[in-house]
C-alpha cells in the first residue's frame, strides 16, 4: 500500500520505522537518524510510504523549499530521499514508488528537484525524470559533482 504523510500526521512509530530504514543505507545509527530527522524535517513535508503488511518497506521524503532562480523567488518540492528495503530491491518497489512520487508532485502543482550521483541518473530519466539545466545550478540543493534532475518543470514556468 502507498500512503502520503504529513509530518504533522506521522506517529512516532512511523518516524521511527522511517529512521530505521534510512538507517540501513546510511548508517549514522538510529539516534543520529531521528536527531537529524527532528531537525531537519518540518511539519508540511511530505513523506510517501510503501507499506507490504504494515511493514515500511519504501520510502521518499519531499520538503517544500525555496530558491532564487534568475533573481525570481521559486517554491519546489526538493526530493530528498528514496530507500527501498534491501530485501525488496529489484521488485519494482523503486518503479512503484516514483509513480506515485511522480503524481504527487502533479497533484502539487510545484516543480521538484533532486540531487544524485551519476549511477542513479539512469533510473530517474527512465520514470520520467530529466537533467535540468544549468539555470537550475544557483538552487540551495545543487552540489557540484552531483546530476540535478527535475521533474515538472513546467510549473515553475508561468
Amino acid at each position: 500500500m502507498l500512503k502520503s504523510i504529513l509530518t504533522q500526521n506521522l506517529s512516532n512509530k512511523n518516524i521511527e520505522d522511517i529512521c530505521k530504514l534510512k538507517d540501513t543505507h546510511w548508517k549514522f545509527g538510529i539516534d543520529s537518524q531521528l536527531n537529524y530527522f527532528k531537525k531537519n524535517i518540518n511539519s508540511n513535508d511530505i513523506h510517501n510510504c510503501y507499506f507490504l503488511n504494515n511493514k515500511l518497506i519504501g520510502y521518499t521524503l519531499l520538503k517544500i523549499q525555496s530558491s532564487s532562480v534568475k533573481k525570481k523567488n521559486i517554491f519546489f518540492l526538493h526530493f530528498d530521499t528514496l530507500i527501498v528495503d534491501k530485501n525488496f530491491r529489484r521488485k519494482k518497489i523503486g518503479k512503484k514508488l516514483m509513480l506515485f512520487n511522480n503524481k504527487k508532485i502533479q497533484e502539487s502543482k510545484y516543480a521538484s528537484l533532486l540531487i544524485c550521483d551519476e549511477n542513479m541518473k539512469n533510473f530517474y530519466i527512465k520514470n520520467s525524470w530529466k537533467i535540468a539545466n544549468d539555470t537550475y545550478k544557483t538552487i540551495n540543493i545543487y552540489k557540484k559533482g552531483f546530476k540535478l534532475m527535475i521533474f515538472n518543470e513546467k510549473s515553475l514556468i508561468k
